[in-house]
């Protein structure tokens, strides 16, 4: 087979997997979304079961491995304030991840939730324009 009548079987194989590769997209979506709503009493009863809980969000950021090197008594007082972490992913047009940290009132900022987004593209990458804005806080 030449170069180029194996190039054009290529794309005429990659032409007919497009639309295989979208009904994939389409039904994992689907499920994703199935999934989801399932878990959700889950981790809403969860979320409230750790806001009954003083500074349990200080003491497991404090805990993490890689966390607890960069915190200062400063960052750990500040997150005694925490009360909740939510993620929530959109994965249409790029992925987005959004990371929202909750607060009650504390002398550090007025902001009572602080999102931080983050943004990738197709390919994996997250450094492009605007993957990486930093979350704006109330002093």
């Amino acid at each position: 087979m030449s170069p180029e009548s194996a190039l054009e079987e290529l794309l005429a194989v990659q032409v007919e997997l497009e639309p295989v590769n979208a009904r994939a997209r389409k039904a994992f979506s689907q499920q994703r979304e199935k999934m989801e709503r399932r878990r959700k009493p889950h981790l809403d009863r969860r979320g409230a079961i750790i806001q009954s809980m003083p500074g349990f969000w200080a003491n497991e950021i404090a805990n993490h491995p890689q966390m607890s090197a960069l915190l200062t008594d400063q960052d750990e007082d500040m997150l005694s304030y925490m009360i909740n972490l939510e993620v929530k992913e959109a994965k249409h047009p790029v992925h987005l991840c959004q990371i929202m940290l909750f607060f009650r009132s504390n002398p550090y900022f007025q902001n009572k939730v602080i999102t931080k987004e983050y943004l990738v593209n197709v390919t994996g990458d997250h450094n492009f324009a605007g993957s990486n804005r930093i979350a704006e806080v109330n002093a």
